[in-house]
């Protein structure tokens, strides 16, 4: 009996800790990377492995997932090409958007973010809103004046500065605080 009583109480202490290892993937890991791509790391090949689909031959790519929908932006190929931002490999990706989808309610304190890090500012005209934006991270997010994330953007961090193109230079916007935000975020909005 006592050895049915052990026996017992060890599948127990298995199924829970299989219970909690199924449940660490479902949290919010967006603090510096969507689902493990990161801008200027990941490349198309990534994407197409997540999403499913041919996504090498576009400069972007949008997919709706249960949860959010997710828009990838591509380099076009280096400082040479047309629209080049970043002097990397054509296919590497350059920035990614994030929109939760209703009814899923993610907020700040689920991004599991350090807002120190962040500077906070109105979101254009919209009352309520603002948004959060690191360039040390590469990370920028907009939420309600409770706490509500309405979108996340990634993009370059501060790491990356050097390999951005002279002809993108000019193409940054400067708030009031004097920080320093992507364009590239704005084009994806």
């Amino acid at each position: 009996m006592r050895f049915l009583c052990h026996s017992v109480a060890r599948i127990q202490n298995v199924i829970a800790l299989a219970g909690v290892c199924l449940l660490i993937p479902s949290l919010p890991t967006l603090a510096q990377n969507w689902r493990g791509m990161e801008p200027m790391r990941s490349t198309c090949e990534d994407v197409q492995h997540l999403f499913g689909a041919n996504t090498c031959s576009k400069k972007s790519v949008s997919h709706i997932f249960l949860k959010e929908t997710v828009t990838v932006v591509f380099a076009s190929g280096g400082c040479n090409s047309a629209s080049g931002s970043y002097d990397v490999p054509a296919g590497t990706v350059t920035d990614i958007l994030v929109i939760p989808r209703y009814p899923r309610r993610l907020f700040v304190s689920d991004l599991n973010v350090d807002k120190a890090k962040f500077t906070k500012r109105p979101a254009g005209d919209l009352l309520g809103v603002f948004e959060y934006i690191s360039l040390e991270l590469g990370m920028k997010f907009t939420a309600s004046r409770k706490g509500q994330i309405l979108d996340i953007a990634y993009f370059p961090s501060a790491k990356y500065e050097r390999q951005r193109c002279p002809s993108s230079v000019g193409n940054r916007v400067v708030s009031e605080q004097g920080t320093d935000h992507s364009s590239t975020i704005r084009s994806l909005q």
